[in-house]
């Protein structure tokens, strides 16, 4: 007998990231020095794969950014 099948998917928050309709976002604080200089820090996805974000010297970072 043919029918609709539906799911219901939901997502659990999580205590790192969040949710943007497709976008993950991850909210982390910098100082005023890493902003204006620069830094490189690694993220942490939830199989263990790492993310490594470098912003260089003089490439100001503000609020909002997206990497």
């Amino acid at each position: 007998m043919a029918g609709d099948l539906y799911i219901r998917v939901k997502i659990a928050p999580h205590k790192r990231f969040k949710r943007n309709g497709a976008d993950l976002i991850l909210e982390m604080k910098i100082s005023l020095l890493e902003a204006l200089t620069g830094f490189t820090t690694e993220i942490e996805y939830f199989e263990g794969k790492k993310l490594k974000v470098v912003t260089l010297p003089g490439e100001v970072i503000k609020p909002g950014l997206y990497i």
